[in-house]
């Protein structure tokens, strides 16, 4: 099996046991970057002490479902939004933050 195949299944957070590489905590738990999470970080020059930053320090756009939690942050006229939801790691045996989503809008101007 090549190695490409290999990088493309971690996508859970029970398929990560690097314990030292995600020592950072959102509300006491790990917080640990799905791929596709990634992706999108790496595509806005974000990294996970951004994404901690802008989870305490924005504000909840919108009700979300238990265990879920969906920050906001204004930066210029751009909004960057972070979706964290609460999830277990096997491989750590304990609970964890994972980033489902990292994304950007453009703030809408009022018409006068």
């Amino acid at each position: 099996m090549s190695i490409s195949k290999n990088l493309n299944n971690l996508t859970y957070s029970n398929n990560i046991c690097y314990e030292d590489m995600f020592n950072l905590k959102f509300e006491g738990l790990v917080i640990i970057p799905s791929k596709t999470a990634m992706r999108e970080m790496t595509w806005l020059g974000l990294d996970l002490c951004d994404c901690i930053l802008i989870l305490e320090e924005g504000y909840s756009t919108r009700k979300r479902k238990k265990g879920t939690v969906e920050k906001s942050f204004n930066v210029g006229n751009k909004t960057l939004k972070v979706v964290v939801v609460k999830s277990y790691n096997y491989t750590q045996k304990k609970d964890v933050y994972l980033i489902t989503h990292v994304g950007e809008t453009t703030k809408k101007r009022r018409r006068k």
